[in-house]
């Protein structure tokens, strides 16, 4: 998750939302609930609305402490 948070914000590395939905996917399919929840925002922010509220709806299955933790990067 932490390499997708890079590849959106161009930490280190050029931004490419692609590459950081792929890398999101990744630990979202592994059960990473603050992925699931990126990733919903992503395809939120790209008009993939269906996408985005599947993964919105993963999301919702976990607490929001679980997200709030997840959805931040780990160095």
């Amino acid at each position: 998750m932490n390499l997708g948070y890079c590849l959106e914000h161009g930490i280190g590395i050029a931004a490419d939302t692609e590459a950081a939905i792929d890398s999101y996917l990744m630990a979202a399919r592994q059960g990473e609930p603050g992925a699931q929840y990126l990733l919903s925002m992503l395809f939120a922010a790209r008009g993939d609305l269906a996408e985005a509220y599947v993964w919105a709806r993963v999301a919702s299955q976990c607490s929001e402490s679980d997200i709030a933790v997840g959805a931040q990067p780990q160095y």
